[in-house]
């Protein structure tokens, strides 16, 4: 049970925080005509697990390629290796469940599960131009302020909602209802 929590707090983390990391996503060092070989090296090297099939027909050649490329110049790939590393530090090295986690999950075939999911939504022209857009300096600078302005966000409307319902956070407190 506690490894489907951290899975989807895995899951979630990605989705919410992709860009959420210290740094900035580098552009991959691959070339359009080879995949990204990275390997999660937080994460020690053990014969993979078996993955589930993907849905849909294989993603192959050229599309892949791009698809893999974008994965890695937008930053998906690091956010889940850093997202994975503080799931198995907060987990804790004492829980036995940690080490079978670790043995079991790889981004790898995280990302394998997901490229079909880019290939149903981006097509190669779009792929090129995300690709061209997010290496370029205006995109690094929006990967990097986004994380910014999603925690300044999550700030300016906290507050707002604290002077719209002063009452809330003690009726959540209490389990009084707010219109008591």
């Amino acid at each position: 049970m506690k490894i489907i929590i951290f899975a989807g707090c895995f899951i979630f983390g990605v989705c919410a925080s992709v860009h959420a990391q210290e740094g900035v996503a580098q552009p991959a060092a691959a070339t359009e005509n080879s995949a990204p070989a990275q390997k999660d090296a937080a994460v020690p090297a053990a014969e993979p697990a078996p993955a589930a099939a993907p849905a849909g027909p294989a993603v192959m050649g050229a599309k892949r390629e791009l698809i893999l490329k974008f994965i890695d110049v937008f930053g998906t790939r690091r956010a889940m290796e850093q997202n994975l590393q503080t799931m198995f530090n907060d987990m804790g090295a004492a829980d036995p469940q940690t080490q079978k986690f670790k043995d079991n999950v790889r981004v790898d075939e995280i990302i394998e599960q997901l490229i079909p999911l880019y290939d149903k939504h981006f097509s190669e022209d779009e792929l090129k131009a995300c690709i061209t857009f997010y290496s370029s300096p205006e995109g690094q600078k929006l990967l990097q302020t986004i994380p910014v302005l999603m925690q300044e966000s999550v700030d300016i409307s906290a507050k707002y909602f604290e002077q719209k319902f002063p009452a809330a956070p003690a009726a959540v407190d209490t389990g009084k209802n707010v219109t008591q």
